[in-house]
């Protein structure tokens, strides 16, 4: 009883006083992300999410309303600790070009794999509506699928990546699925950003070296 009536508090203070039918992907994202800002845990939000999935459920059975919102869970595991601290990393992520930043960016804030997880990211596992990015079942470490709720800077960037990659299909004439493709050089368009040739160049040249990240 108690659990339920702390799950009911954060819920009540705030979508209260908003009409049940205004309940869309938009306000359940801003809900987790709020929740997040507390410092509560993807677990927590989940049962919360869980408790307004119910509660909306049985509205809709009630004929109070029309069409139930999708309520996507946050990924379980947290992110994996890094080497870097905060301001280690922001000093490195600012080494990149925009849409390396992106993705690195990605990679830390959700603990995904740079290789298998972020520069296969398609154009399809984004949803802006909703603000969420999902990765499917059978690529990741246990094969299940994750949906992970976006920030507003992560959302302010990937739009911004969506933009430079339709601007290589204008160029291009072709169709890219990919959310990260290669931007330049003799494999424009295709797969794979080339993120670790970034990475090589820029330790070549001397503007990262491992000593001074770590």
């Amino acid at each position: 009883m108690e659990e339920a009536q702390y799950r009911l508090k954060h819920l009540e203070g705030f979508f209260a006083y908003q009409r049940i039918a205004s309940i869309n992907p938009a306000k359940i994202t801003a809900y987790v992300v709020n929740r997040q800002k507390d410092g509560a845990a993807n677990a927590t939000i989940n049962r919360e999410l869980e408790t307004l999935g119910k509660m909306l459920k049985l509205a809709y059975e009630n004929n109070k309303l029309m069409r139930l919102p999708i309520i996507h869970k946050l990924a379980a595991n947290p992110p994996r600790e890094g080497f870097f601290e905060p301001d280690q990393f922001e000093a490195v992520r600012r080494l990149f070009r925009p849409d390396h930043q992106l993705a690195v960016s990605i990679a830390h804030a959700f603990g995904w794999r740079m290789q298998s997880e972020v520069l296969t990211l398609e154009r399809r596992q984004v949803d802006l509506e909703a603000g969420t990015l999902r990765l499917e079942p059978g690529t990741t470490k246990n094969d299940d699928g994750q949906v992970v709720y976006l920030t507003p800077e992560l959302k302010a960037s990937i739009m911004a990546q969506l933009e430079r990659v339709r601007s290589l299909e204008r160029e291009t004439g072709h169709i890219i699925p990919y959310l990260f493709p290669h931007l330049r050089g003799p494999h424009r368009g295709e797969e794979g950003s080339g993120l670790y040739k970034s990475l090589e160049n820029c330790m070549c040249e001397g503007r990262l070296s491992w000593d001074a990240a770590a």
